[in-house]
């Protein structure tokens, strides 16, 4: 005689068997829609109405549910008053995890829908189920996702984020890929973009790379890429070949939230690669105003603050192009003062300086400047640590000769207190003075040291309150 749990085992089994085969004959599953209904509205506390025709088809690992007319009401903080309008869909539902009291969906399919995703100023989210929008367990899993004819809108407000989307992706028998147009603000910025990606998103697949196209513009950069990113929902992974084109480099902060110096029009492309807590901009080359760059980056974002390591190379750096980085006009002749001074007077912007850390090797093989300046090669290591920013070793060959040191300026003070420790050596006078007329059969080298100290926020103010020796 058997044992009764397994007794009433067999029988509870039995009577699941019969229900499914009962279920899998019925001729009309509409009866389901108010029960349905009713069961969302009570947990959510929001509306969902199911206008059009309901029908199941069951499998052991999967049910297909087919649906028309659904609309599912936004929170009342929301700015719209539905968060989803669809005109018809399907659905492949994952047997396994419904015994756990799970629902995941392993494949959506929307044809003409509407969606509408929504932060609140507090931090509510419109996707999440519970009724005050805050717990990050209460959403549907959906692994797949494919729309046809869709409309997306993303509203963020506490970050100026306002984006909506046209996404249509192929059908199951398409081989067409997805295809799309943004347009909005992001972080305050005017964003537009469209593209390309793989015939079905990707939402829950954090292993295989989603193959990525898209061409656009964030503010004044313009953007292209074309590569691969793992985990749409929260990226854990990007591979992509990438190309930016804007005027000037610190226009990126916004957007980066990384600190660049105010450059000349600039262009570059290389490869951006991002893995959990690390992004490398690997082997790009560009142009920054009419110098040459080359080289590698990466960031670490998993300290308190962003710290950016940078190796950096120029075939040909024009002078001029460094007038914004000391405090001189775009453009300034070589990168020297503005009209009518004679040292460079816009101050440095220090107020980035603490919110992030780096480490940068800069150097130039030549360097294009006027005549007067007897400049040929430049090798230094910019360092920026909470605030505090060293060039040291800072190398310039010099009038055949070389001036080499170090600059400090210290940008948690206010005005910021500034140090230079230099020393020349043998600069050949008629190289550093090429326009005066010397006797040609003299020959003369000057050496020395500089030690100084001063206190402004622009190389004029610095150098006219400096004092040493």
């Amino acid at each position: 005689m058997l044992p009764r749990v397994l007794k009433w085992l067999l029988i509870a089994l039995a009577a699941f068997a019969v229900l499914v085969l009962i279920l899998a004959v019925l001729p009309n599953w509409n009866w389901l829609r108010g029960p349905i209904e009713d069961y969302v509205n009570a947990k959510t506390g929001r509306t969902l109405e199911i206008g059009g025709d309901l029908n199941v088809d069951l499998g052991w690992r999967r049910i297909r549910v087919q649906v028309g007319g659904v609309t599912f009401s936004n929170p009342e903080w929301a700015d719209k008053e539905n968060m989803i309008d669809v005109e018809s869909g399907a659905a492949d539902v994952a047997v396994a995890p419904l015994f756990g009291l799970e629902l995941v969906l392993h494949s959506v399919r929307l044809d003409r829908a509407e969606i509408d995703l929504e932060k609140s100023l507090d931090g509510r989210k419109n996707w999440l189920l519970d009724r005050e929008q805050r717990d990050a367990e209460s959403r549907v899993v959906i692994r797949h996702l494919a729309i046809k004819d869709g409309r997306v809108h993303y509203r963020d407000p506490a970050k100026k984020t306002n984006l909506s989307a046209e996404v249509s992706t192929a059908t199951a028998e398409d081989r067409a890929p997805l295809r799309f147009r943004v347009q909005g603000q992001y972080v305050g910025l005017d964003l537009f973009a469209s593209g390309t990606g793989d015939r079905v998103l990707a939402l829950r697949d954090t292993d295989r790379p989603y193959s990525l196209n898209v061409t656009g513009g964030v503010g004044p950069t313009a953007v292209r890429a074309n590569g691969s990113i793992t985990n749409l929902v929260q990226p854990s992974a990007l591979d992509l070949q990438i190309s930016l084109r804007g005027q000037s480099l610190a226009e990126l902060y916004p957007v980066l939230r990384i600190v660049l110096p105010d450059t000349p029009a600039y262009r570059t492309a290389g490869r951006l690669v991002h893995t959990p807590g690390m992004w490398r901009y690997e082997k790009f080359d560009g142009r920054v105003g009419k110098s040459d760059i080359a080289g590698t980056l990466r960031v670490d974002v998993r300290g308190e603050r962003p710290y950016l390591v940078a190796d950096i190379r120029s075939k040909h750096l024009n002078l001029a192009d460094l007038g914004p980085v000391v405090g001189a006009e775009p453009g300034a002749e070589g990168g020297g003062a503005p009209a009518g001074g004679v040292l460079p007077s816009e101050p440095f912007r220090t107020a980035r300086w603490d919110r992030m850390d780096a480490d940068v090797k800069l150097s130039a093989g030549s360097i294009a400047r006027p005549e007067a300046l007897p400049l040929h090669k430049l090798a230094t290591r910019l360092q920026l640590q909470n605030g505090l920013l060293t060039l040291d070793p800072l190398r310039f060959d010099v009038a055949g000769g070389t001036l080499a040191g170090a600059i400090r300026l210290d940008g948690r003070a206010s005005p910021i207190r500034a140090a230079a420790d230099l020393k020349a050596r043998k600069l050949k006078i008629a190289q550093l003075f090429p326009k005066v007329d010397l006797d040609k059969t003299s020959v003369g080298e000057i050496n020395g040291d500089i030690d100084l100290k001063g206190r402004g926020n622009s190389v004029a103010a610095m150098l006219g309150s400096a004092d040493g020796q």
